[in-house]
């Protein structure tokens, strides 16, 4: 079953509510776009407060209208449950319920205890504010509500006393966990470990949805019409952007040579056919903080090869799942065969993904740098706005200074982008047609090197179900070739990377 597809922007138009339908898309394709009824039969079986038919479900996710709390709620817990890796159903309910709010327009949520006032909050930033208030009214105890309470009132004071002794952020405390994460991170020496609950990633997530304005890209009707492609998403927690320099010109001059530096080409290289002629150009846009670029031939016309979109933060705003405190930036290639009017391109062989899931990992530093260095942003790597007391409610980077994810999308199933020739495959598990992988920078984890092979390993486990990878990546774990390509045939017989 293909399932439904987000709908497109003619359809459902940027706004909040069309925010609330790309997480829900996000969470129903990472619960293997399950059916309907299905769906349906699963809530009103389950320990739920509330029943959801089939066609309420497809409401959702055609955004048709806002649902009620209730409904949502069932179904965002349920889909949770789903999720390979499996999310946590109370975390992924709370990092939905500042979006519904926002879709209803600032209507409070149902809640069985008392909500805050509006005076209890008028001193917090917007993002801040709705979590926070969403949260306690869905389901805090009293008590814990008075203890919000009271770090409201710390937070106006706080906020006070900043404003009069302004300091910047310390940074001189070897111990502390984003000032390691943040200096790693500048010197391309970031370590990485698995996120602990998708509200991590939270912002990462959300590029998974977006689109090129490309018409030749919009054109498409559905999945099925686009080629494999690899996607790639990465947030750094930086300063917002000035309001005049560097001048919009400028930012977008900046961007292009950033998507030709390395390993962003290099990710390309990788992936894809490219020619002579094909270079990255200017493309849409909106204003100094949305800038895309497309990566193109003369032929206007045809899809680009690549497309890429930077998103910096300015002051003051709180989109979606955005801040004011992060920079986010994705880069979508589609694989392409050599003959353009021939069949699609010949997987590329398994081990040869360590390359690609390391390179990822490893444009978080470039990002970084470009941010400081050609823009001159600052990365603080930890957002000056989070008071002491809230930080549960918080939906910005706080201590987190980078994340990264990875989409591979297929037509059929992940081996049209996968060459697992000599593997064997688990009976009864045929591949799915969309892996997906994230990572959070920490300053205990692992080098990029060992953390593409756990990559490497869910994209066993969860989307080829491959059943005799594990000596291959022990192998691939103690080769020092940074691109390992000398021990592969050695190890599998499987042929070096090839574009046929």
């Amino acid at each position: 079953m293909v399932g439904i597809e987000l709908p497109r922007e003619e359809r459902l138009p940027p706004g909040p509510l069309r925010d609330l339908v790309v997480a829900l898309h996000e969470l129903y394709r990472g619960a293997g776009r399950p059916g309907l009824r299905r769906i349906a039969k699963a809530i009103v079986g389950g320990d739920f407060p509330d029943t959801v038919s089939h066609e309420s479900v497809s409401d959702m996710l055609n955004g048709k209208a806002v649902p009620r709390w209730s409904k949502l709620d069932c179904v965002v817990r349920q889909l949770a449950t789903w999720n390979a890796p499996r999310l946590d159903p109370e975390q992924t309910a709370a990092r939905f319920l500042p979006l519904w709010e926002a879709a209803t327009g600032g209507a409070p949520a149902p809640a069985a205890q008392p909500a805050l006032s509006t005076a209890d909050t008028a001193s917090l930033p917007a993002a801040n504010r709705d979590a926070a208030v969403l949260r306690a009214s869905h389901s805090l105890s009293r008590q814990r509500a008075e203890a919000l309470r009271a770090a409201v009132e710390n937070v106006r004071q706080a906020s006070t006393d900043s404003a009069l002794n302004p300091q910047p952020p310390s940074e001189g405390r070897t111990d502390d966990e984003w000032a390691q994460s943040r200096h790693a991170l500048i010197a391309g020496r970031s370590r990485w470990r698995e996120p602990t609950s998708d509200q991590q990633t939270a912002q990462v997530r959300h590029l998974r949805e977006n689109q090129s304005s490309h018409p030749a890209i919009s054109a498409r009707s559905s999945r099925s019409d686009s080629p494999p492609s690899m996607r790639v998403g990465i947030c750094v927690a930086c300063n917002p952007l000035p309001a005049i320099q560097p001048t919009s010109t400028a930012l977008r001059h900046s961007f292009l040579s950033f998507l030709s530096r390395q390993p962003m080409a290099g990710l390309v290289e990788d992936f894809t056919v490219t020619s002579d002629n094909t270079k990255w150009e200017k493309w849409g846009g909106h204003g100094r903080s949305n800038h895309e670029a497309v990566l193109t031939s003369a032929d206007q016309q045809a899809a680009p090869v690549a497309w890429a979109r930077l998103l910096l933060p300015e002051p003051r705003m709180s989109v979606g799942l955005r801040d004011s405190h992060s920079a986010l930036f994705l880069l979508d290639i589609e694989r392409r065969p050599w003959d353009v009017d021939g069949p699609l391109a010949s997987p590329i062989p398994f081990l040869d993904w360590h390359t690609s899931f390391r390179k990822a990992l490893e444009c978080p530093s470039a990002l970084a740098g470009f941010l400081a260095q050609d823009l001159g942003l600052d990365i603080p790597g930890k957002d000056p706005t989070v008071p002491e007391g809230l930080e549960e409610f918080h939906i910005g980077p706080r201590d987190l200074v980078a994340s990264v994810g990875m989409w591979l999308t297929a037509p059929q199933a992940m081996t049209d982008l996968v060459d697992t020739s000599g593997y064997q495959h688990l009976p009864g598990s045929p591949a799915s047609p969309q892996f997906a992988a994230f990572a959070i920078t920490y300053s205990e984890g692992s080098e990029a090197a060992d953390m593409a092979i756990d990559w490497m390993r869910q994209m066993c486990d969860y989307t080829l179900h491959l059943d005799d990878y594990d000596s291959s990546l022990s192998a691939l774990g103690t080769n020092a070739d940074p691109d390992h390509r000398h021990a592969r045939e050695g190890l599998t017989g499987i042929h070096p990377f090839s574009l046929r």
